[in-house]
């Protein structure tokens, strides 16, 4: 799996997660980076990137992602890795299922 691919679906994952906590974009930016007035642009910076480059994830930050999500890093990368690997293999099956066209 590719470092870049993971770390993105990690960021969308923790999205989702928030979303369904009941939390913004803003609200959880806050949770991660603290009460400051920078917190929603380096979240959006995080998850949208800047032409394409997106910042690297780093232990540190997923770690404060885990605990904006009440819950511990370990537990975290398990779940987003086990919904990762459910989802490139479906994406397997769907590409050899497809048909081949000339």
């Amino acid at each position: 799996m590719p470092k870049i691919e993971f770390e993105r679906y990690f960021i969308n994952a923790s999205i989702k997660l928030a979303i369904e906590q009941g939390m913004n974009h803003t609200q959880f930016a806050k949770h991660i980076y603290g009460d400051s007035a920078t917190s929603a642009t380096r979240w959006r910076m995080m998850r949208n990137g800047d032409k394409g480059i997106y910042p690297k994830v780093s232990l540190s930050f997923a770690r404060d992602i885990a605990k904006a999500l009440n819950t511990d890093l370990p537990s975290l990368i398990f779940r987003v890795d086990q919904q990762y690997q459910l989802n490139t293999r479906q994406d397997e099956k769907d590409i050899l299922s497809a048909p081949i066209t000339p």
